[in-house]
């Protein structure tokens, strides 16, 4: 059987760390795996050659083609996997990964888990999609070192569940910690991902 959760080891002390935050251990992901390819300025899901799981289908459908139909089973998915995490019980807030879409899906999709997990929604992450690193824009997936922003000071010894979509090499993370912990010293997160992104389908056989 699937184990619900999987913990990915991280080394967040690779950030600038200004802060006595308390810094993450591991990176909780829902068990779900993902091959993206680029296509047309864009990365989407491929299917070809690989059985997809439901809930990889349900997001596909919603976050590239905006099939709002299934959300309400997505959020009942996400919620019996984060129900695995003991460490998000005393979670106060939750905060989305910066998303460059226009249509803000993930965003939106967060900020109703939110409210299902009677959680604030504090969607206070931006990135500075003007800025280009290695000549890459950050809105086609450059690096994103220092351009992810923090708007907004929480509060002291806030506990945030800080959720991204996909993992790739874990730079969005470490940098969203670094600036939610910039803003707010004193604060705990806990990180968690929908999938972890594999760069070829002989990893996912």
């Amino acid at each position: 059987m699937q184990d619900l959760i999987e913990k990915i080891p991280i080394d967040f002390n690779t950030v600038h760390w200004h802060t006595s935050a308390a810094i993450p251990k591991c990176i909780y992901s829902l068990n779900e795996y993902v091959y993206l390819e680029h296509h047309e300025g864009d990365f989407t899901f491929s299917i070809d050659d690989v059985v997809e799981s439901k809930f990889t289908c349900l997001y596909r459908n919603y976050k590239y083609k905006g099939d709002k139909t299934s959300v309400d089973e997505l959020i009942s998915y996400i919620i019996g996997k984060l129900s695995a995490i003991s460490d998000i019980e005393e979670c106060q807030f939750i905060i989305p990964a910066p998303s460059n879409s226009k249509e803000k899906r993930f965003a939106i999709l967060i900020k109703k888990l939110s409210e299902k997990l009677n959680l604030k929604f504090m969607d206070i992450l931006t990135t500075d999609l003007n800025c280009k690193i290695k000549n890459v824009e950050v809105g086609k997936r450059g690096s994103m070192s220092g351009f992810i922003t923090c708007k907004q000071n929480i509060g002291e010894d806030a506990k945030i569940l800080l959720i991204d979509d996909f993992l790739e090499t874990g730079t969005t993370l470490r940098e969203c910690v670094k600036a939610i912990t910039e803003k707010n010293p004193h604060c705990e997160i806990v990180p968690v991902i929908f999938f972890r992104k594999h760069n070829t389908l002989k990893e996912l056989k």
